[in-house]
């Protein structure tokens, strides 16, 4: 069985004034997704085992990650590149390179026990893309 959680995650490029141009986002995306796709330790998060979880929305310059009831072991190479994925997002922004002023992230782990949630949003990102709440489920209704 194993301990199980539902994960979702959200890297974006989006406008940070009025003044950006979509091809500025776009670029910025692509040399995302380029080094992400070639690097050794992330590049195992687009291959095809993970395509029902992960989707990549070039025009809308965004990759997204959502699987429910999953072993997320971070010693686990398919939970590992995803963590990758995301510190490499961690890392332009602390960079602060020219395309980092558009990238954002949300992350967000629910686990089976009620109080093992984990949430962190970074860059330029929203609150609302990746978001938790608990419902209470009855079965006559």
């Amino acid at each position: 069985m194993g301990y199980r959680s539902t994960v979702a995650y959200s890297i974006r490029f989006t406008p940070n004034n009025q003044d950006t141009k979509q091809e500025e986002l776009k670029g910025s995306f692509e040399l995302f997704l380029t080094q992400a796709m070639k690097h050794e330790d992330t590049a195992r998060c687009f291959d095809d085992s993970d395509s029902d979880n992960l989707s990549v929305d070039v025009d809308g310059c965004a990759i997204n990650f959502l699987a429910e009831d999953v072993k997320w072991y971070e010693d686990y190479a398919d939970v590992k590149c995803h963590e990758d994925l995301l510190q490499m997002a961690r890392d332009w922004i602390e960079e602060d390179n020219p395309h980092s002023q558009y990238l954002g992230y949300a992350f967000a782990r629910v686990g089976e026990d009620a109080q093992d949630i984990v949430e962190e949003v970074g860059g330029n990102a929203d609150y609302d893309w990746v978001s938790v709440s608990r419902q209470v489920i009855v079965d006559w209704m």
